[in-house]
């Protein structure tokens, strides 16, 4: 079972998701599972995304990087979630994630992706992540 909404207005776009799953498994019978995340970003340069066919696409350039100086699209963008993968007895482990991210779209197939991860297993520990990630496609 699951809940999804999406909200955008302008260069500000947010969204969210809640999933419960119930599987029966043959050594603890049955069993719960839960997650959910709320994601937000803002275009700085203020271009927009589309939403179509249940999700957002990403933006249309406006100036193109480097044609006039360094261009393209600067977004923004936060992530928190959720995941609970305990349940009665069985002890999966509870993990939340908190994500800050910086996107430049240099045109309308290259992207360049910089995102801070800071995310805690309960009882377990944390641990930071750098993720970069350059993107081409056709």
């Amino acid at each position: 079972m699951g809940l999804e909404a999406a909200y955008k207005s302008g260069p500000f776009s947010l969204q969210g998701e809640w999933q419960r799953s119930s599987v029966l498994t043959e050594s603890h019978g049955r069993a719960s599972f839960w997650g959910a995340y709320v994601y937000g970003s803002y275009i700085l340069t203020g271009e927009d995304r589309v939403y179509r066919n249940g999700r957002f696409q990403r933006p249309r350039v406006r100036s193109v990087a480097f044609d006039s100086g360094i261009g393209g699209a600067l977004e923004i963008a936060v992530r928190l979630s959720h995941l609970d993968l305990s349940s009665g007895n069985l002890n999966g482990g509870i993990v939340t994630d908190g994500t800050l991210g910086l996107t430049w779209y240099m045109d309308d197939h290259s992207r360049f992706m910089v995102n801070y991860i800071r995310s805690n297993r309960r009882g377990v520990g944390s641990v930071n992540i750098l993720q970069c990630r350059l993107q081409i496609d056709f």
